[in-house]
């Protein structure tokens, strides 16, 4: 039926649980939610991984992950990297927030998929926090039923995860741009010619947005954005880093893409 994560590959469905250190609370109001939710949509558009149920709880969170790709370590390590630095950076904490590495089970999709989402659901029943799973807003019922109980923001991020996928149906998330594409929407952005973002230098800003788009825009590997920007895998991965921690502190930075992608798209 299911067996404890041990290998990873193509198309896996997991049941991912993560747990605060020493049991401590994770969550401690409801925008440390909504900057969780945001992070699981950051690394969608990262990693291309389907969200197919979720509960946020107190001290913990369970997720139902689909991973076109082999890379669930991946997506993990930057869920829960990047929500640690948010919450000790906000409450001047320091230290572990998750109880060592997450907890995954690789599930039989044809078995086990709907029983798992229900026990994900009735989480919060469970905790006696609630009395039926469309009281909790911060699990992905409501959006399996269609229940209207969400705040309107709340909505929004749900909508946003979802990326008009129909759950549980499956759908790759990558929009596969071509890079060319990206560039020449950053250049007419930015008043730049094709060469000053291709030509390597140090603190542009404007070239470094142009290989995050690139990267998470196109689903090509490091490797390959690297080639075209003159740089190594490595560098793209660190280039990708930087902006998603700008991300988190900088709200123009973060319309700015959010209008580029737009742009993007519709050409």
């Amino acid at each position: 039926m299911a067996r404890q994560l041990r290998i990873e590959f193509n198309n896996a469905f997991y049941h991912i649980t993560s747990r605060g250190n020493l049991r401590y609370k994770i969550f401690y109001e409801a925008g440390d939610r909504e900057r969780f939710l945001e992070v699981l949509k950051r690394t969608k558009e990262r990693y291309g991984y389907l969200i197919h149920a979720y509960a946020l709880m107190d001290n913990h969170y369970h997720l139902l992950i689909e991973t076109p790709k082999a890379n669930i370590s991946q997506i993990m390590q930057n869920i829960n990297t990047s929500y640690t630095v948010y919450i000790n950076k906000r409450y001047q904490r320091s230290g572990h927030l998750f109880q060592g590495r997450f907890k995954g089970i690789v599930v039989d999709k044809d078995e086990y998929l709907v029983t798992l989402s229900r026990y994900i659901h009735l989480n919060p029943v469970r905790a006696k926090i609630v009395q039926k799973p469309e009281d909790y807003q911060w699990t992905s019922y409501s959006a399996y039923i269609g229940g209207k109980r969400f705040k309107a923001k709340i909505m929004r991020l749900i909508d946003k995860i979802k990326a008009d996928e129909e759950i549980p149906q499956v759908k790759k998330l990558r929009m596969n741009v071509p890079i060319d594409k990206v560039i020449k929407t950053c250049c007419a952005y930015y008043g730049k010619k094709q060469d000053e973002l291709l030509r390597r230098g140090k603190g542009k800003l404007e070239r470094k947005i142009a290989i995050y788009l690139s990267k998470i825009l196109s689903g090509r590997k490091n490797k390959e954005v690297g080639n075209i920007f003159g740089i190594k895998g490595p560098a793209v991965s660190e280039c990708v880093k930087a902006i998603e921690e700008s991300l988190d502190k900088e709200d123009e930075l973060k319309k700015e893409i959010e209008h580029l992608k737009k742009t993007i798209s519709e050409k």
